[in-house]
């Protein structure tokens, strides 16, 4: 990583290593569980493929979170092999300690790829739903730099992946939805 980006990333998170406020620490860790393995966004999508009316939003979530494992999870993180915040600096960690690379963020890359899939999807008809699940996701990766269990820019860049991801699945739910109708994804 480049020293400004480092010397940027290790300011911000001394600066909240110096506040301790409990009551945040469990919102954070709260928001955090979250995306957890992925296991909620891949529940909501599986659940959203159910119903005909919701079936392409399940897909463009799938589609976007599958991105996501593959880019973000099994491509980029070996390739940086950035080590977690607390490996190399003295910070007090309010989570639990992950124990695999730190760059980019997965936790937020999947929450982005899922909530901006959704919401690209409804944006129509749903704009208040899709700004909630942009919310999330957003909390979700402040979630993480608060435990100090990620650098700032892993988050922002794994928003950014993840919002790549989710309009790219997005797109590709729409065309599969025109290309083979008898899919029923509209």
């Amino acid at each position: 990583m480049p020293v400004f980006i480092e010397n940027f990333d290790i300011s911000i998170l001394r600066a909240i290593d110096s506040l301790d406020i409990p009551f945040l620490n469990v919102i954070a860790q709260g928001f955090s569980l979250l995306c957890e393995h992925g296991l909620l966004p891949i529940l909501l999508a599986l659940a959203l493929l159910i119903p005909k009316r919701t079936r392409r939003v399940g897909v463009a979530m799938a589609v976007a979170l599958l991105l996501s494992v593959i880019f973000t999870n099994i491509t980029i993180k070996p390739l940086v092999a950035r080590p977690r915040p607390y490996v190399k600096y003295d910070i007090h960690v309010s989570a639990l300690l992950p124990h695999d690379l730190s760059f980019p963020s997965g936790h937020t890359s999947v929450a982005f790829a899922a909530a901006v899939a959704y919401a690209a999807t409804v944006w129509r008809k749903h704009r208040g739903i899709a700004i909630a699940a942009i919310a999330v996701a957003l909390l979700v990766g402040l979630s993480r730099i608060w435990l100090k269990v990620h650098y700032p820019s892993d988050v922002i860049v794994g928003a950014l992946l993840g919002s790549i991801y989710g309009l790219a699945a997005a797109a590709i739910a729409r065309l599969i939805s025109r290309k083979f109708p008898r899919l029923n994804l509209d």
